[in-house]
């Protein structure tokens, strides 16, 4: 009896399987069987192993995704029963709403949003060529009666200055006193940039996402040759200064009565790793629903949670369902899970 043309093991036939194995056995046929399921075996593993390294090669380009753990666990399930959804007849689909027709409102300009008015307002001349000021019908000059206004959005580009500061000194006309004024406060005590050049700076860095060197080659596009190193000190002695601010808010996250927590993968630059890149985690802390902090750690662990809640782990936290966060109802604390309707 040959091989059936069902043994394949990437969808097996399982009933022509079945009747190919009972004739095998009725046969007595126990090497050729054993033979053929050793070679089944093997050429499963070989594409198990292909499917392993194409894996492998789709997540060293980004980073572990949690939907996508999610997703895997799924697919082990025995769901295919759930896929067969009954249709229904054409008379009992429910019929899409025909889209309803905007109504303009009269004046409204053709539907067109009217232009913020706290924006300054920039007034452009557009006078009538020297050409065509003269009536083309008795040729005598005419005069101006009216103007049609047009708007339009623009922007003025941003100016890169010199500041000069004069520090001014005194000296009595009577004796050999003199009295300089105190330089003010700055991010950089004698530094090279300004203080608002340093917050523009952190700015486009933690709020448009712009890397430092790509800043520096637009002041460099601009005229100004600025090295990465120097602007990047200058950030980081601003961020030193609003340290307490980040730390006083993480103290009142922490404080709070009820503390609500999730955590997400992002992708870290290291050296020392194989690909370059791994990955971290990012903790999101929100305490009674005002305060708000963010908590990064090498490991998305319990021993990270520990770290943030510190001594007090009697708590009540809102969060999914993950065992992390296991440890807390050990201690004596609650976890609640934002979609149940909980007392308390």
């Amino acid at each position: 009896m040959s091989t059936p043309t069902g043994m394949s093991p990437h969808a097996p036939d399982l009933k022509e399987i079945s009747e190919w194995l009972h004739g095998m056995i009725k046969a007595l046929k126990f090497v050729e069987l054993v033979n053929a399921i050793i070679a089944l075996i093997g050429r499963m593993c070989e594409i198990q192993v292909d499917l392993t390294k194409q894996i492998a090669n789709l997540r060293r380009a980004r980073p572990r995704s949690e939907t996508l753990a999610r997703l895997e666990k799924q697919l082990s399930l025995p769901l295919g029963g759930l896929a067969e959804q009954p249709t229904g007849s054409a008379e009992n689909r429910a019929t899409p709403e025909p889209r309803r027709k905007r109504i303009r409102r009269p004046g409204s300009g053709g539907g067109r949003a009217p232009l913020p008015a706290h924006l300054p307002r920039v007034e452009v001349l557009n006078p009538v060529p020297e050409e065509l000021r003269a009536c083309p019908q008795c040729g005598r000059l005419m005069t101006t009666v009216g103007h049609d206004v047009c708007e339009s959005l623009d922007i003025v580009p941003a100016r890169i200055i010199v500041v000069q500061r004069k520090d001014e000194r005194i000296a009595c006309p009577h004796d050999a006193t003199i009295v300089s004024a105190k330089a003010p406060p700055r991010i950089v005590e004698g530094g090279k940039l300004g203080d608002t050049m340093i917050i523009e700076a952190v700015a486009d860095k933690y709020l448009e996402h712009q890397p430092v060197e790509r800043q520096a080659r637009r002041y460099c596009r601009a005229g100004v040759d600025l090295a990465p190193q120097t602007l990047g000190r200058s950030m980081a002695a601003a961020i030193d200064l609003i340290a307490p601010v980040a730390q006083s808010i993480h103290t009142g996250t922490r404080a709070s009565a009820l503390l609500a927590t999730d955590a997400t993968g992002l992708p870290v630059l290291d050296e020392d790793h194989p690909q370059g890149v791994r990955n971290g985690t990012m903790w999101c802390w929100v305490g009674d629903g005002k305060w708000v902090s963010f908590f990064y750690t090498p490991i998305g662990d319990s021993k990270s949670v520990r770290s943030f809640l510190g001594g007090d782990i009697c708590r009540t936290v809102q969060c999914d369902g993950t065992n992390i966060l296991a440890f807390l109802e050990r201690a004596g604390g609650r976890r609640r899970r934002p979609w149940l309707q909980q007392p308390g």
